[in-house]
């Protein structure tokens, strides 16, 4: 029954933060952001607004064209996509 319990509040927790898709932005970036809007491993998970997160990251990083999060457990995976710089024809 211990186990239980204390599986189940693990389990209610970001432990992980996996961040994929990134080519020129660094992954440091992306966990400033987070952390400043409380997001970093020990938090409770229903304290995170998935989709208001994706707008803060958006706002405030705009080389970000596109953004996906899903909880897979503990772990939040964000998927990213960068805008693509078109060099200017001459």
């Amino acid at each position: 029954c211990l186990f239980i319990l204390v599986f189940y509040i693990g389990s209610s927790f970001l432990w992980f933060i996996n961040i994929e898709g990134l080519k020129k932005l660094s992954s440091g970036k992306i966990h400033q952001v987070l952390e400043q809007n409380g997001v970093e491993p020990g938090v409770l998970k229903q304290k995170i607004d998935l989709n208001k997160l994706e707008s803060v990251l958006m706002k405030n990083i705009p080389e970000i064209i596109w953004i996906n999060m899903k909880w897979q457990g503990t772990k939040l995976n964000i998927e990213i996509v960068e805008k693509k710089i078109v060099p200017a024809s001459l």
